[in-house]
């Protein structure tokens, strides 16, 4: 017993040190409206995010990173965050599709299931203290665990922290 726990922290502190950091800002206080602006912690990538129609939550958003890829979001039923939504990742030549799905047809309480057309695993977010707007989540997509952790408990308007393990 003492064997496997000594492995498993092992393990943890692997994983813990290769963990990617990115900090994530919201443009003019709000990403639901104007999007947001995502760095990496050892600099050299970035994210710039905008709402279609200045409106994420019913029109979804566009982003393009500093590696040139894009993404396209499309809100299902002009409700992102009641029904869900798809989501299109060009990198280079490949597109890549999700779904996502919101829990209880809430995805900022319960979260959100991912059905993808590039693997079997899908993905899962599940929102902290029912509350993704405040406390950030957990989630399990493209095959890599990560979690979200809010600036000063209001990640729309102030950003929030990602850790991808």
């Amino acid at each position: 017993m003492k064997t496997l726990v000594i492995l498993f922290n092992i393990f943890l502190i692997g994983n813990l040190w290769s963990a990617e950091h990115y900090d994530v800002t919201c443009n003019q206080g709000d990403c639901f409206k104007h999007g947001w602006t995502m760095t990496a912690r050892k600099g050299g990538y970035k994210l710039f995010s905008s709402c279609k129609n200045s409106d994420c939550k019913t029109y979804g958003w566009e982003s393009l990173d500093s590696k040139g890829d894009k993404f396209e979001v499309y809100c299902t039923g002009k409700k992102c965050f009641e029904k869900g939504w798809s989501s299109f990742n060009t990198i280079g030549k490949k597109v890549y599709k999700d779904k996502a799905t919101c829990r209880h047809k809430n995805c900022l309480k319960y979260g959100w299931t991912v059905k993808t057309g590039y693997d079997k695993m899908g993905g899962n977010v599940t929102c902290g203290n029912y509350d993704c707007s405040k406390y950030g989540g957990v989630a399990f997509w493209r095959g890599r665990a990560s979690k979200t952790t809010c600036t000063l408990q209001s990640c729309y308007t102030k950003g929030w922290t990602l850790t991808i393990y």
